[in-house]
């Protein structure tokens, strides 16, 4: 098989393997750092949009991509959060919303893959994650450039997308709940 079967997937993992990286380089006091730790994101980032996309064009979709894809994004958007709420930007409540959403998702994920039941991603989802990245920038630079300006966007914006979120998680759970019912 060639690589290129392999590519959406090498894609998202490539996502999971820049997201500490780019956590070390934006948790620098170094301003030079922390803006290649935001082009690093912005890399990774990128790579959620090629992966899902590449894999449909190249009739290439797998389990294990669906699998993957998802949980390299959770992880990207986590590390970002969690970098924000250390530079206390975001609050600590809004982190845990979000990775408790994220847990709960993934949990559902894998108890449908037992049964040979795949989750599709809905377009709330793909608009949470959007949401996710853009909330992120505007934290990135509320810490790159400090202003009252950013300050007050970055309060409306971030308990936004954390409803959005939370919102997607109790889709999930009642999708997870009519594949219960469907079973039985």
């Amino acid at each position: 098989m060639k690589i290129i079967a392999y590519l959406p997937n090498i894609l998202s993992f490539l996502r999971i393997v820049l997201s500490p990286f780019f956590a070390l380089l934006f948790l620098s006091s170094s301003y030079d750092d922390q803006l290649l730790g935001v082009l690093i994101f912005t890399i990774a980032a990128l790579t959620d949009t090629c992966d899902g996309y590449l894999a449909r064009r190249w009739c290439v979709v797998t389990v294990y991509g669906a699998f993957l894809d998802p949980l390299a994004d959770k992880l990207l958007i986590i590390t970002g959060l969690a970098c924000l709420w250390w530079q206390e930007i975001i609050p600590w409540w809004l982190v845990i919303a979000i990775v408790g959403r994220d847990v709960l998702v993934t949990w559902l994920r894998t108890l449908a893959q037992r049964q040979k039941v795949t989750f599709v991603t809905s377009w709330n989802a793909k608009i949470k994650t959007v949401a996710q990245f853009v909330a992120l920038y505007v934290g990135f630079a509320t810490s790159l450039w400090p202003c009252a300006l950013l300050d007050q966007i970055t309060v409306v914006v971030m308990p936004l997308v954390t409803i959005i979120t939370l919102y997607t998680g109790v889709e999930y759970w009642l999708q997870y709940a009519r594949l219960e019912r469907s079973i039985k």
